[in-house]
C-alpha cells in the first residue's frame, strides 16, 4: 500500500466525503494509483487544507472514451461532464473507486509546508517518512 496526496476541488472532496461521488477521475500521468492505496485529499483554494481520506478500490486505466463506456455500466459514479472534459484530450485516464471515505483533522497548507510537503497539481506518492508524519497529523483513528 502506498500513501497518495491528491489535490481536489473542495466541491468534489465534499461529494466524496458525503458518499455522492463514488469514483474520482484523473489524467493518468506517471505512476498510477493502485487498489488498496491510501488517498489523502488536499482541498484546494479557498480551503487549502487536508480534509479527508479514502482507500482506492477498483482502479481503471484506459483511453477516456473506453473509460467512459466502462463507467456508464457502473451505477452512481458521481462523475459528471466537467470531469470528462478534464481528461478528454489525454491518451489515458484513471477512474479510482472511493472506498470508506472519512473526514480527518484538517491540516493546513502552512502545516504541510512545515512537514516539507508541497501539494501537487494532481496527485503524488509520499515517501514513507512524509506519509507517516501526515497520517499522524490528520488521521485520528486507524484506517
Amino acid at each position: 500500500m502506498s500513501v497518495v496526496l491528491l489535490s481536489i476541488k473542495p466541491k468534489y472532496g465534499k461529494a466524496i466525503l458525503n458518499q455522492v461521488k463514488k469514483f474520482e477521475l484523473r489524467k493518468c500521468v506517471g505512476k498510477p494509483i493502485r487498489s488498496g492505496d491510501l488517498i489523502i485529499m488536499y482541498f484546494t483554494s479557498p480551503v487549502k487544507a487536508v480534509f479527508g481520506y479514502f482507500i482506492a478500490g477498483r482502479v481503471y486505466i484506459e483511453h477516456p472514451e473506453v473509460l467512459k463506456l466502462i463507467m456508464s455500466k457502473v451505477e452512481n459514479t458521481g462523475i459528471d461532464e466537467e470531469d470528462w472534459s478534464y481528461v478528454e484530450n489525454y491518451p489515458k485516464a484513471m477512474a479510482i473507486e472511493v472506498i470508506n471515505p472519512k473526514p480527518c483533522r484538517p491540516v493546513s497548507l502552512e502545516k504541510l509546508r512545515q512537514l516539507g510537503i508541497t501539494p501537487p497539481m494532481s496527485y503524488m506518492f509520499l515517501k514513507y517518512d512524509k506519509a507517516r508524519q501526515l497520517v499522524r497529523e490528520c488521521i485520528v483513528e486507524p484506517y
